[in-house]
């Protein structure tokens, strides 16, 4: 439950050069069919390594190697936001992938090792409850984030549009990025110790 950046993010990665001289203008094709696809596969991707690599693996240790990890990549949307990633020559079609899709590997590995403990330490047949409980969490989870998110963007004044003059909105985006890595840390304190 850590705030995300939602719609504001979207404006960012599709502004025109009009509304958003300095941003990427990725075309719709790119934001609403490769990028799906690519997150399927990375997806797939982290199924594969947690099956092949991670099964006897400790839980506590598989979870918390994934929040650092995804908190690493945080900080890439904080890299792609700052634009930092131009002055130093790295293409957006590169962070797009990285910052975006690359997650969704990690979210796979953290999820199936929770998904195994919660059937171990759930009653027989009452599996599927259970299972609804902990998608119901963390649907629940997710969309906090996602309105915390708009909080802190209403708070900072992130208000994109998609009209000329975006560029001014998107000074404090990575912000966002930030908050999350600062409150995976401080949410996940009590599984690490």
């Amino acid at each position: 439950c850590a705030p995300t950046a939602g719609q504001a993010t979207f404006y960012f990665l599709a502004d025109d050069p009009e509304a958003y001289p300095d941003g990427p203008h990725f075309s719709p094709y790119i934001l609403a069919t490769a990028l799906p696809i690519v997150s399927l596969v990375f997806s797939f991707l982290g199924s594969f390594l947690y099956v092949k690599f991670m099964p006897n693996w400790k839980y506590r240790f598989v979870i918390t190697l994934n929040i650092i990890l995804m908190s690493l990549l945080n900080l890439l949307d904080v890299i792609f936001f700052r634009r930092w990633n131009k002055r130093v020559g790295i293409p957006d079609i590169v962070f797009l992938l990285g910052a975006q899709a690359l997650p969704s590997a990690f979210v796979i590995m953290t999820n199936m090792p929770l998904s195994i403990l919660m059937n171990q330490l759930t009653p027989h047949n009452i599996e599927a409850t259970a299972m609804a409980i902990m998608t119901c969490c963390q649907t629940f989870g997710q969309n906090m984030g996602k309105n915390m998110g708009t909080l802190v963007n209403a708070y900072l004044d992130v208000n994109p549009s998609g009209q000329r003059g975006d560029a001014e909105q998107f000074e404090n985006l990575w912000v966002n990025p930030v908050l999350n890595i600062a409150l995976s840390f401080v949410v996940s304190w009590p599984l690490v110790y």
